[in-house]
């Protein structure tokens, strides 16, 4: 396939004045012709006229640009660029979310792109973020670890996060098993994924938070693997700077107490429909994905023991289900519960536009 990569750099301006050369610093890293078959798009929702012609001006043609005039979630916006972009374009083998703290270099990108084409278990990747990484405490040390042990007064989401601290092997893939979950601030999907789940990437029943412990179990519902990438493809881990708020601006007053898009699904009805699969997410003021984080002999995170007996016996090391059979069971309820209907969102309805 000529099409190797579609990048998506995600941004948000509703509600604040846009930081636009934040943007334009994360998207310059980006731009080259040193890979072939990659194409980026800047996926803006909610922001000024002026401020996107600033970006446009920056880059013209060397990118593509997709705007949303709609108030919605990133999963949302996310999900209808890289529509559009597939109806302009082809489908690509794979596509790749950055937030808009985030970004990569394209050699870093070439090098996770020839590992990945070699593993085809692999369907989604996560490249750790320089802080709120929210992952197992055998892959690094944990944030909250990180701020008993140096006496750290900043919020545990902005504590640094390091390569050279890295406790995985960097030379392998971290299988995020169900149950287990990382940040999204840079991930690689495949086309697989895309055409699976009725050409969406990500859940969209979410308003932002709260989306990250679905992805292992959309994987292994399709017999592939949610990781996290072998770091040793990647010089560091991506920053991850605050040039923005959160993503889920369009529902601020809710985002802590609703997660569910327009209140249009009910995420402990969806947990109970499939727990019997071992199904299991967070949910608000609840974050049952938490690992143990131990310091001084006593648990410090949100760490649940009752959480692991739900999904504990059903998969193996490598994230599938010992009873294949679950597979199918599993896909038809996240099929139908973590993806909007057509009746329930039409794509074909964003107020939106996209400039070349």
């Amino acid at each position: 396939m000529s099409n190797k990569m579609l990048v998506v750099y995600n941004t948000c301006g509703i509600g604040e004045n846009p930081n636009v050369d934040g943007w334009i610093g994360k998207l310059e890293p980006l731009i080259g012709d040193e890979f072939e078959g990659l194409r980026v798009c800047h996926s803006d929702c909610g922001s000024d006229d002026k401020s996107l012609e600033k970006v446009r001006e920056r880059f013209g043609g060397l990118i593509s640009h997709y705007y949303v005039r709609d108030h919605l979630p990133v999963h949302i916006t996310f999900n209808s660029c890289v529509r559009n972009c597939v109806k302009r374009y082809g489908e690509f083998e794979y596509y790749v979310h950055l937030s808009s703290g985030t970004t990569i270099d394209l050699e870093s990108l070439k090098r996770i792109y020839k590992w990945l084409i070699a593993d085809k278990e692999v369907a989604r990747v996560v490249v750790p973020a320089q802080n709120d990484n929210s992952s197992p405490t055998d892959f690094t040390k944990h944030a909250l670890l990180l701020k008993r042990e140096g006496n750290v007064k900043s919020k545990s989401h902005r504590i640094e996060q390091l390569k050279k601290d890295q406790i995985w092997d960097t030379s392998k893939k971290y299988v995020l098993k169900p149950g287990q979950r990382s940040t999204n601030h840079a991930s690689i999907i495949s086309n697989e994924w895309f055409k699976k789940y009725n050409n969406k990437l990500h859940p969209d029943i979410y308003n932002g938070i709260g989306v990250e412990g679905t992805y292992s179990f959309l994987a292994t519902s399709i017999h592939r693997q949610n990781v996290i990438v072998p770091t040793e493809l990647i010089d560091e881990y991506v920053p991850n700077e605050e040039i923005e708020g959160t993503s889920d601006r369009h529902n601020i007053k809710q985002k802590r107490v609703n997660w569910m898009f327009g209140k249009i699904r009910d995420l402990e009805k969806i947990n109970l429909r499939s727990q019997h699969l071992g199904f299991v997410t967070d949910l608000p003021m609840k974050y049952r994905l938490e690992p143990k984080v131990m310091y001084n002999g006593y648990n410090i995170s949100d760490y649940d023991p009752d959480v692991p007996k739900i999904y504990e016996g059903l998969f193996n090391e490598d994230g599938y289900y010992i009873d294949k059979s679950n597979e199918k069971f599993l896909y038809d309820n996240l099929y139908k519960d973590l993806f909007l209907s057509d009746d329930e969102f039409d794509y074909n309805n964003i107020d939106d536009e996209m400039w070349e």
